[in-house]
């Protein structure tokens, strides 16, 4: 009897508090997993490309898709919306091959019926890669959230990091004064292009001088003509 109500004693503390801890996980969501972010009650900051472009292209409410490597990470989803009239998300893969971002077009098209636009990336050098090539050298791949396996999830739910580095931060900062719940824009998501000074003037800080010479019109004479 001792040992039946020991059991039930440690299993009690364990299942409940593990319970506890990945229901938040599953209602926060910082990996957009399961739904789309709870913008009126969080904040939701867009930073791992792999961990949350999986679920902005299975779960956001979308029209157009920009994706690709680095080479799209500056563009802004409003500029597009203001030429093709639809509602775009950006879910770029910097340093991606063509399969990585092959892969979520195809997610993409499977659980948007809504989907018009995509804007792609094609970097040239990319053709000559193998058809299913991956950069491994980039990091571990969180296959947990690509599949459709939901045992594979209690890598997310349970994983230490997203729940006191992501999901305990994005709880508390409802306590602090000024808080704004929403998301970061896909204007700024992935966006370097702010670290950098474009132009002329950062390429020539001290301007440019210009000479000009006179130079005497030289007409074609007559014999020229006939030759």
């Amino acid at each position: 009897m001792n040992s039946k109500l020991w059991i039930v004693g440690f299993l009690s503390f364990t299942i409940v508090p593990l319970s506890i801890v990945a229901s938040w996980v599953v209602k926060v969501d910082p990996f957009f997993h399961y739904h789309m972010p709870y913008t009126q009650t969080y904040f939701y900051e867009l930073y791992n490309q792999r961990s949350q472009n999986n679920g902005i292209s299975r779960n956001f409410d979308y029209e157009g898709l920009i994706t690709g490597t680095s080479m799209v990470e500056n563009f802004k989803t409003t500029d597009v919306e203001k030429v093709f009239g639809y509602k775009f998300v950006k879910v770029p893969y910097s340093g991606g091959t063509y399969k990585e971002i092959n892969d979520n077009i195809k997610l993409a098209l499977d659980h948007n019926q809504e989907l018009k636009v995509v804007i792609r990336g094609l970097d040239m050098m990319k053709f000559i890669e193998e058809k299913d090539a991956m950069r491994f050298d980039l990091g571990e791949y969180p296959t947990y959230l690509y599949n459709e396996n939901p045992l594979d999830d209690v890598k997310y739910v349970f994983n230490r990091d997203i729940i006191f580095k992501t999901v305990y931060g994005m709880v508390t900062a409802n306590n602090e004064e000024g808080f704004t719940p929403g998301i970061t824009s896909f204007d700024s998501y992935s966006n370097w292009m702010e670290r950098f000074t474009f132009g002329v003037n950062a390429v020539f800080p001290e301007g440019i001088t210009v000479t000009k010479h006179s130079i005497e019109q030289v007409d074609i004479s007559e014999e020229e003509k006939k030759s």
